[in-house]
């Protein structure tokens, strides 16, 4: 069986999770600083940093869906086609990662589309690279890592 990526199995061509000895010790890696841009429409030049975990991304409706990163002003149109759970970035170890969560109106990452199909399995989840983009229906982001600050101590 084929892991998605979001799962507990390995990821293929991706390392094996780093296992810590007895004491719970063990470096854990390092993750760059992570910023999607919006790179078109009205909404041209926001920015929101990829903190935690896993985030979703799409269009706010309280109370049943919010997510933390809301393109809901970033679209070209006034019907919205930016799907409310559209898409989830991911960290895995010290890579972020990209799926497609079944929207309407598709992903493309640098030009591929990534979407989830309706009654196809999950595509895997995407490795992320500085400079890629991301299209979500018709709101481009562009994503942006730069090594973490080193601390010295």
């Amino acid at each position: 069986m084929t892991d998605s990526g979001f799962g507990r199995g390995p990821i293929p061509g991706r390392p094996a999770r780093q296992q810590l000895d007895e004491t719970g010790n063990g470096s854990a890696p390092q993750r760059p600083d992570a910023v999607l841009e919006i790179a078109n429409g009205p909404a041209l030049g926001r920015s929101f940093r990829i903190e935690r975990e896993r985030m979703l991304i799409g269009r706010n409706d309280p109370p049943a869906v919010v997510v933390d990163i809301d393109l809901t002003d970033a679209e070209l149109g006034q019907t919205p086609v930016v799907s409310r759970r559209h898409a989830e970035l991911v960290w895995i170890e010290d890579g972020l990662f990209l799926q497609d969560l079944g929207s309407t109106n598709g992903t493309l990452l640098n030009g591929e589309d990534i979407t989830r199909r309706s009654g196809q399995a999950p595509p895997p989840a995407r490795p992320l690279g500085n400079g890629d983009r991301i299209l979500l229906a018709n709101v481009e982001l562009v994503l942006r890592l730069s090594q973490p600050a080193q601390n010295d101590g």
